[in-house]
């Protein structure tokens, strides 16, 4: 291990009494339930793996999840969170963690899961989460947890989920799908399924990183000329090329809904870009320019 790895790990162990005492005291306007493995990248960092000898630790957290109870006050003034990334999370402890949640309102705003290696049985624990009464939750965040071809009966769960939510706004699948776990196919589908099925609820989705090209299928312009209700897409770091930019461009400019557009890392050239520029704000005359898409940037 490195220096900054070692001050990382003596930093995790020393973050799970801390979270487990946050959640027995119960007391404050805002709880972040935060664990986090931090290795001193600049990047997202790298997992921290498991070992049995941290089974006790997670018992402890366990317990005092299945007792943590937010106080009514906090949905309306403060803030609540449950975020645990960079670290490990095998079927044993997902278990526990399951057992300690149920279907509880636990009552956190966000949801966020990052690089667990948690399988399918993190995916079933996390959706477990979402379908429960928690009317409170406004964010959920699955980022480098693998989906894999297996798994599209749990994205039509998903969905499903994310369409009955009575609070939810973002939905975040971020670097979970790649050339390795699944198929060009799926992975365009899952984009699809879940943009087709979810906008209505959704006000923001993030599907950065995960291997989608479009091979010339029309569904992001046909979606985004139907000015759904989504103000915020971030499709960051995908395969998507010149000719997905200027059907882009082409819908933004029926669109009056969405506000912020991410596409940075895609295959884009100089035309690519012209278009999407153009869309945003043409300046051929004074009638090209009112008809811009103003509101995306």
């Amino acid at each position: 291990m490195s220096h900054d790895e070692i001050l990382g790990a003596e930093s995790l162990l020393e973050n799970f009494p801390q979270m487990a005492q946050e959640m027995r005291r119960g007391v404050g306007e805002d709880v972040e339930i935060f664990l986090h493995f931090d290795d001193g990248s600049p990047a997202f960092g790298e997992m921290f793996p498991h070992d049995d000898t941290l089974i006790p630790h997670w018992e402890e957290f366990a317990d005092a999840l299945e007792k943590y109870k937010v106080p009514p006050r906090w949905f309306e003034d403060g803030y609540s969170s449950l975020k645990i990334i960079n670290v490990e999370m095998p079927e044993e402890v997902i278990n526990l963690l399951d057992a300690a949640t149920g279907w509880r309102n636990l009552g956190f705003e966000t949801l966020h899961f990052g690089n667990n290696n948690f399988g399918r049985r993190g995916l079933e624990w996390a959706l477990k989460l979402l379908q429960g009464n928690n009317s409170a939750l406004d964010e959920f965040i699955l980022s480098r947890n693998s989906i894999t071809d297996e798994d599209m009966d749990f994205v039509e769960q998903l969905c499903d989920a994310v369409k009955h939510h009575g609070s939810l706004t973002l939905l975040a699948i971020g670097e979970c799908m790649t050339p390795e776990s699944s198929n060009e196919e799926n992975r365009l589908n899952v984009m699809r399924t879940i943009l087709e099925r979810c906008s209505g609820r959704l006000k923001t989705f993030d599907f950065t990183g995960n291997h989608v090209a479009t091979h010339g299928d029309p569904f992001l312009y046909d979606f985004l000329r139907s000015n759904p209700e989504l103000e915020s897409l971030r499709l960051r770091d995908n395969y998507l090329n010149d000719d997905d930019a200027v059907h882009v461009a082409n819908a933004l400019r029926h669109n009056t809904n969405l506000q912020y557009l991410a596409l940075s890392g895609n295959n884009f050239t100089e035309r690519g870009i012209a278009a999407l520029e153009t869309a945003l704000f043409d300046q051929t005359s004074l009638n090209s320019a009112a008809d811009s898409n103003h509101r995306c940037i």
